[in-house]
């Protein structure tokens, strides 16, 4: 099934050149005994490739996170820490915690900018991590 999603992608050197195979292939190419198989798991394929880009992307989703767990606190009138959002940012999406702050300071929190409240007002970090998948 994986391989017909194309989530497992397998090359095969043809012609002195190496290729992807077919999907529909892929299984039979991973079976042959003449030649190591070699594949890669495609959701692994933005981890390959250390792109700019692909750390914008990053800090994007780790900030729209950020802004909905502000958001659904918000009916509850609790906040969630700075600090335990970072580190949850930084487990969550694989990310530096320098990554995760310049995310966090982007997000458009309710608690940014504001005075210390009582620990009451705040979420534990276990709660935090279980919020919004």
């Amino acid at each position: 099934m994986a391989f017909e999603q194309a989530r497992i992608l397998v090359s095969e050197l043809h012609n002195g050149t190496e290729r992807l195979v077919e999907p529909e292939r892929a299984f039979e190419v991973l079976n042959k005994r003449a030649r190591k198989p070699e594949f890669v798991f495609s959701a692994d394929l933005s981890l390959m490739f250390n792109d700019h880009r692909d750390k914008g992307a990053l800090i994007t989703n780790a900030r729209l996170w950020m802004e909905r767990v502000s958001e659904a606190l918000e009916e509850e009138d609790k906040l969630a820490r700075k600090e335990d959002m970072i580190i949850v940012a930084v487990k969550r999406f694989g990310m530096t915690e320098t990554a995760a702050r310049k995310a966090y300071g982007k997000a458009d929190v309710r608690n940014k900018g504001t005075k210390r409240k009582p620990g009451e007002a705040y979420i534990s970090i276990e709660r935090l991590r279980e919020l919004i998948p």
